[in-house]
């Protein structure tokens, strides 16, 4: 009996001194585990340090508009203002305009499309607004599907089919599409907070005084279905409607002589649209040339809120609304692996500068916006473009 209690004592030690071995190596497991970790966040700082570096690309573009030669390089360097969070890496896409969309896929789960004009999207619930489509206007939801539905099969499953935001038929830029639900919902999320640069440029009626050639415009706006006769909506400034904000700079001033002998101006305007409000930038610098008295009054081309004669008297210029998206910052998604900031150029169609060719630059007037907005524009300066 001693002995077989002797032999139940010496293999209890032996359980014991397993379960020690067990927890010592599982303990060394963790360990590695650990030291893993720690290496491959160390692999993670150094190449945001890579980025944030901003060593120049060998694929390097250019762009050429009102007379500078701008660089597009897929990395720069950003810097922020003190206290405030680490900046973004940038990678900077250049999306060439054409007749019909083109597409490319900058970061997974995004998809930047070029809409040309008089191609019709909606974001609108299924039956709302498709009765008012235009007949003969393509539709870019379509051209997604047929193109994209294959690779990315959310664009069929999706009724938006991907469109995290929309563009006016006549407007053209760049256009952000989801190709998840996942990254649907996380885009819009971001659009809603503002974490979006959305930039545009547009040729409007009339000389705009300096002393108001840059500035934030925050006419309240209300949207409804157009009455008379009409098709679509209409937006006006009302003292009950949404708050709409929208910054703004002169570019540069026009003049072309009339066929009775007159001098008709113009101005090139960039604006910055920080709330998205339908018709917003169309309806808030008529408004600005109603406030400074100008004789006519909106965007060159623009249909629904320009007289149908001067629409007809437009059409000498350019056979469109004189709006074009030119830039679109967005940061990337939170799966992507390098956490960078997108930041997506468009230079405006052919037949947007074929219409600033048959103008006359006012120079004198253009030297005296630049100098004013060099001190009191709320846009990112000039000089920063691309970025």
């Amino acid at each position: 009996k001693e002995k077989e209690k002797e032999k139940e004592k010496e293999k209890e030690k032996e359980k014991e001194k397993k379960k020690k071995e067990k927890k010592k190596g599982k303990e060394k497991e963790k360990e590695k585990e650990k030291e893993k970790e720690t290496e491959k966040e160390k692999d993670k700082d150094r190449e945001k340090k890579k980025h944030r570096k901003g060593k120049n690309s060998e694929s390097s573009e250019e762009i050429v508009f009102q007379g500078r030669t701008y660089n597009v390089s897929s990395e720069r360097e950003v810097r922020s203002p003190p206290n405030k969070r680490t900046p973004l890496a940038v990678k900077t896409c250049l999306l060439e305009p054409s007749a019909e969309p083109n597409a490319l896929v900058p970061s997974p789960g995004v998809m930047v499309v070029y809409k040309p004009s008089h191609w019709t999207v909606t974001t609108s619930e299924p039956g709302r607004e498709r009765k008012w489509k235009r007949h003969g206007a393509p539709d870019l939801q379509d051209w997604l599907k047929k193109y994209h539905g294959e690779e990315f099969p959310f664009l069929w499953n999706d009724w938006r089919s991907g469109c995290v935001h929309r563009l006016d038929v006549q407007t053209s830029g760049p256009l952000l599409v989801a190709l998840d639900d996942r990254a649907f919902q996380e885009l819009r999320q971001g659009m809603h907070r503002q974490t979006w640069y959305k930039e545009y440029l547009a040729l409007v009626h009339g000389a705009i005084p300096v002393d108001k050639c840059c500035g934030i415009l925050k006419y309240p706006l209300k949207t409804g279905v157009q009455h008379s006769g009409g098709v679509g909506w209409i937006t006006e400034v009302h003292p009950e409607g949404q708050y709409s904000e929208t910054r703004y700079e002169a570019l540069t001033a026009y003049w072309r002589r009339t066929i009775r002998g007159a001098s008709h101006r113009y101005t090139l305007v960039r604006c910055r649209i920080v709330t998205g409000r339908t018709h917003q930038i169309r309806v808030h610098l008529k408004q600005l040339a109603k406030d400074c008295n100008l004789p006519q009054q909106g965007i060159v081309g623009d249909y629904k809120y320009l007289s149908s004669w001067q629409v007809t008297l437009d059409k000498d210029i350019v056979d469109r609304v004189w709006l074009h998206a030119y830039r679109l910052h967005f940061p990337e998604l939170a799966r992507s692996p390098q956490q960078q900031r997108l930041n997506v150029t468009s230079p405006p169609p052919g037949e947007l500068t074929a219409a600033l060719n048959r103008l006359n630059v006012d120079q004198q007037l253009t030297d005296q916006y630049a100098a004013l907005a060099k001190a009191n524009s709320p846009m990112i300066p000039q000089e920063a473009f691309p970025r």
